[in-house]
């Protein structure tokens, strides 16, 4: 639904958002601060942000049409919430706040190249600490959206892993 005649990102009619594309603005912006290369994606995402801050004359904050959390702190706790999510439903439903618990504490150990640690890998890359205790991880995985496809995530956290720049800072410094 428009709010001050501006669509959103995730307007119904927008067909781009009825494939159900799950990729996390907080996320784009991750990509792109790490790579600031054209990508289709983050360029039509960027496009479609500061389309809608035009079009509402500057009324509409920029990080709410590009649906930002309104902070770098608040948008690096989303990244890295996103790829514990994302690491934390490639892992069987049972106990999966305590599964994830035990594979944060191997990857702190000895990253491994599985899945998983990739998604641990990306959301240490946020620059925020990774949660420490089973109650941490519970409380993130409690605040997933509904409706979050996580299938998407997989190439795109390898093509982020392949384009990211060791050594650079992350995000929200």
């Amino acid at each position: 639904m428009p709010h001050n005649g501006v669509h959103s990102l995730h307007d119904s009619t927008d067909p781009a958002h009825a494939s159900r594309h799950a990729m996390a603005p907080a996320v784009l912006l991750q990509r792109f601060l790490s790579n600031p290369q054209a990508d289709p994606e983050i360029l039509k995402w960027l496009n479609k942000g500061f389309t809608a801050w035009w079009r509402s004359g500057g009324t509409v904050p920029l990080t709410a049409c590009l649906h930002l959390p309104a902070t770098s702190a608040a948008c690096a706790r989303t990244v890295r919430d996103t790829w514990l999510r994302a690491a934390a439903y490639s892992l069987p439903a049972r106990s999966r706040a305590e599964t994830l618990m035990r594979e944060i504490e191997r990857f702190r150990q000895a990253p491994e190249t599985s899945t998983v640690h990739q998604y641990l890998a990306l959301a240490e890359v946020s620059g925020v600490a990774i949660p420490s205790s089973v109650r941490q991880v519970r409380n993130i995985l409690s605040e997933t959206p509904a409706g979050f496809d996580f299938q998407s995530l997989p190439s795109a956290a390898l093509n982020f892993l392949i384009h990211l720049h060791p050594g650079s800072p992350p995000p929200h410094q």
